[in-house]
């Protein structure tokens, strides 16, 4: 409605506004068809990229084991594959946020690859705040097993790799389970 408006009063004003409103629809035009060739030209999306991986937790799992899964928006595509274990990251973070401060700001920390060894419950991680990776999800979360997407979570896939209380029980190129001993 309000486009229709604004048209129709340049329609009737100056012969300059008019020139300057075809400019911008025939701009607007190009920029849409440039927008689709990229859309049609991209690289179609890998609905199985974490089937393996969340099958292999379906498998050796119990109903209810808890599994921190730092992206959230990785919750749906493993909840596709596996429904009967529990996510950390199955909300939008603002609900993680209104559940519990501590418990979303340690999680925030590992998903943007700022930390990987130790965490915190606190907006700025310093010294007095830190706690081992490892205290926060055994005890914090009571989790039993840690995926990751390995390209955007490399930083603590390297950490949980380095560390034997961490053991990479499955992955492939996309993703990785380690179990918390």
């Amino acid at each position: 409605m309000f486009i229709g408006l604004v048209f129709s009063r340049f329609l009737y004003q100056k012969q300059a506004a008019r020139i300057a409103l075809v400019c911008i629809l025939i701009l607007a035009a190009v920029y849409s068809f440039s927008q689709r060739s990229a859309f049609v030209n991209s690289k179609p999306w890998d609905f199985q990229r974490f089937a393996g991986v969340a099958r292999w937790i379906e498998s050796n799992s119990r109903p209810g084991d808890i599994v921190v899964n730092v992206g959230w928006d990785d919750f749906p595509e493993l909840f596709f594959w596996n429904s009967k274990n529990f996510y950390v990251g199955g909300m939008d973070p603002i609900f993680q946020y209104a559940y519990d401060r501590k418990r979303y700001w340690a999680v925030h920390h590992l998903f943007t690859g700022k930390m990987a060894r130790f965490t915190c419950g606190a907006p700025v991680c310093e010294g007095n705040n830190l706690e081992t990776t490892y205290k926060v999800l055994k005890e914090d979360f009571r989790a039993r097993y840690v995926f990751l997407v390995k390209p955007s979570d490399a930083r603590l896939y390297q950490y949980l790799s380095s560390d034997s209380r961490f053991v990479l029980r499955s992955e492939n190129s996309s993703a990785a389970v380690f179990e918390i001993l």
